[in-house]
């Protein structure tokens, strides 16, 4: 069975790309038109985000004359150290509390439900405040993480003046052995669509690194 064009050029991007160094997994979505949507890259802590960001869009520049805009690539940097009573390395900061006016995870609950479904409720804490947010879907592995990172941004959602994060994308990407749970969310505003990323690998729970996942994603924004 011969390669479609399209297929072909989809395996040469994700070739490429999985080649940079500091780069450990690429998930690309794609568009009904066949051009690049969304480049998710989870990397290795050696390298500035911005670094990675800028080979990614020189190497589709130069490799196979593909120029992008450097907004649609998202990075998600994984610690290289594994922790004591884990067998996994865990994404950077997603199992350090989160200081000053940053949230953290105090519980969570999943349950199952009917029909395949599953409903996922966080609590988290942000200054003294208690955070509560749900979501339902898919029990799938997929479905779960998605709810799991849904219920992290409804939570979030009532922070006072907060911005509405929508789920992006989520996934799981293979490297060194380990699998990882990556979680992007997006903030709308009047100037740009920014893009947040975080990654925690699984140990615990899917559940669980998805919400370590979301909380790492918006680590670094200022409510």
């Amino acid at each position: 069975m011969s390669t479609s064009p399209s297929t072909a050029l989809h395996r040469e991007v994700e070739a490429l790309l999985s080649r940079l160094a500091g780069i450990l997994a690429v998930n690309i979505v794609w568009d009904p038109a066949g051009t690049i949507a969304r480049i998710h890259v989870l990397a290795s802590p050696d390298k500035q985000p911005k670094l990675i960001v800028r080979n990614v869009e020189s190497a589709l520049m130069a490799g196979l004359g593909i120029d992008i805009d450097r907004r649609i690539v998202s990075v998600a940097q994984v610690a290289g150290s594994t922790p004591a009573n884990s067998g996994f390395p865990v994404a950077s900061n997603s199992s350090v509390p989160y200081a000053g006016s940053r949230a953290v995870l105090t519980r969570f609950e999943v349950q199952r439900r009917v029909g395949g479904k599953a409903k996922c409720r966080v609590e988290l804490e942000w200054q003294g405040h208690q955070l509560v947010g749900e979501a339902e879907g898919a029990g799938t592995p997929l479905g779960r993480i998605q709810t799991a990172a849904r219920a992290v941004f409804h939570a979030l959602a009532e922070i006072p003046g907060s911005q509405p994060i929508a789920l992006d994308a989520a996934g799981f990407a293979e490297a060194h052995g380990y699998t990882y749970v990556v979680v992007c969310g997006r903030i709308a505003d009047v100037r740009e669509s920014a893009v947040l990323t975080g990654a925690a690998a699984v140990s615990e729970s899917l559940d669980r690194a998805a919400i370590l996942a979301a909380l790492q994603a918006t680590d670094r924004h200022v409510w």
